[in-house]
Formats: structure tokens, sequence, C-alpha cells
């Protein structure tokens, strides 16, 4: 048997992995820096006000403030859509969680709008205005360098066995 061959269902399977290991959806990048920047706020609000979790993606934008926005007109991957759905819940003085504070008020207030509470939503600042925010973002070249590791140090595995 040729070395080549005996590599190949290694790389094969490692290909495989790649091809079925789901890659998480990610949410409009865009929307906290425009919420940010349109509302005043202190901070860009987390991706879990409207999303399920930090991840956020197509489909899990199932908070409260956030089907009121959807009410409103906003689509996925559409700024202006946002933008409009931000004025129409200041218009109409949308409060979610009926807390008697509206959720734009609560968004400006750094505040979440789901629950009635006074719950923030920016993490706390140190020092030169430094602050801890977790990122969400997914970092595809580690997970494909790892992914490509494992694939190598599978196929040195098998190689070692067949001697």
């Amino acid at each position: 048997m040729r070395t080549s061959d005996r590599c190949t269902p290694g790389l094969r399977g490692a290909l495989l992995i790649l091809l079925l290991v789901p890659l998480p959806a990610l949410a409009s990048p865009s929307y906290p820096g425009v919420v940010e920047s349109e509302l005043e706020t202190a901070c860009p609000p987390p991706c879990a006000v409207c999303h399920q979790d930090q991840n956020g993606g197509k489909g899990t934008a199932i908070k409260p403030v956030a089907e009121s926005m959807i009410d409103q007109g906003l689509e996925g991957d559409d700024e202006a859509s946002l933008r409009a759905a931000l004025a129409g819940l200041d218009r109409d003085a949308v409060d979610t969680d009926g807390d008697g504070i509206s959720d734009i008020a609560e968004l400006k207030a750094g505040t979440d709008p789901n629950t009635d509470g006074q719950a923030p939503i920016c993490g706390p600042q140190y020092g030169c205005g430094a602050r801890v925010c977790p990122s969400a973002r997914f970092d595809f070249a580690a997970w494909f360098v790892a992914t490509l590791a494992l694939a190598v140090a599978m196929a040195r595995r098998r190689r070692r066995a067949a001697r």
C-alpha cells in the first residue's frame, strides 16, 4: 500500500468533519453600533438584548423588544429598517416589559428593555474608559487552523499505526 493511500482516509475524514461541523450564524454586526449612534447610548447593546444568546444569528431574535421592532418593520441585514423600527418604538412609546418606561428610554439609560427592573446592559467601566465586553465573534481562521491541525494529527497517527 502506498503512503498516499494510507493518508487519504484520514484527510477525507477531516474534510468531512470540516463540512459537517455547523458554523455559528452571525448576527447583523452593525446593528449594535447603529443603535448606539441613533440613540446616543453609553455602549452598544449586546446581541442578547434582542437575540436568545450573545451569538445572535438569523431566527434567534426572539426577545420581546426584538418582536416589537419586527412589528415596527425591522428586517435582517437592513440598517434603514432598524432606524425606522427604532423611530417607530420611540414614536409609539412602546414598553414591551410593561414597567412604565419605554423601550427607547431604557436603551438610552443603558438598561434592558426586556426586564421590568434596572438590569444594566453596559458592562462595568474601569479606569480610562476601558470596558469589559464579551466577544461573540466567530474566528473562522482559528477554527480552520485547529481543524487542519486535527486532520494532520489524525493522518500521522494512522500512518504510525499502519507501520
